[in-house]
């Protein structure tokens, strides 16, 4: 009998193992070009240059100062012309303060945005994980160094920007 239990016992923390937390969470969204007119108050950003897929892996941190990175790169080119490059560094953190343990309940994500071509800026987030994932939303924007009186931007969101406005009533 005690032998039979330890052979449930074994398998059961097993079977747990499988079944944890998996080694590394899912990003699944999109980038979404946009602009916006502001000479004189701004106007709602509109949907220009396209809306791309994109998909990253992050490593689940488990111990103080511990943290995982991933990147995602897209272009962008805007019907007057514009071109726009977005460099997306997506962080998996375990704070440094976080109490040693097995889980690291104090994991956080930064999204940092990098934007260059016609337009410059450097936008980021620090987020929990039930905002991060399946792709955390966040705006990101500079002026277009262009067209005066315009912006040119990109959206991390979790639907195509394209499907997102068509959805409103």
């Amino acid at each position: 009998m005690r032998a039979a239990l330890l052979v449930v016992l074994a398998s059961a923390a097993a079977f747990a193992h499988a079944w944890a937390a998996p080694a590394a969470e899912r990003l699944s969204g999109f980038v979404s070009a946009w602009s916006q007119q502001c000479p004189d108050s701004c106007s709602p950003p509109q949907a220009a240059g396209g809306s791309e897929p994109a998909s990253a892996a992050l490593a689940l941190p488990s111990a103080p100062g511990q943290a995982a990175a991933a990147r995602v790169e897209e272009d962008f080119a805007y019907p007057g012309g514009e071109r726009l490059h977005a460099r997306i560094d997506f962080y998996f953190v375990c704070p440094k303060s976080a109490p040693a343990g097995a889980d690291c309940p104090a994991r956080y994500v930064q999204a940092q945005v990098l934007l260059t071509g016609d337009a410059r800026a450097f936008c980021a987030a620090s987020l929990n994980p039930k905002d991060a994932f399946p792709f955390p939303v966040l705006m990101c924007a500079g002026e277009d160094l262009k067209r005066s009186g315009a912006r040119l931007g990109v959206s991390l969101s979790r639907r195509a920007l394209s499907d997102a406005s068509a959805a409103r009533p």
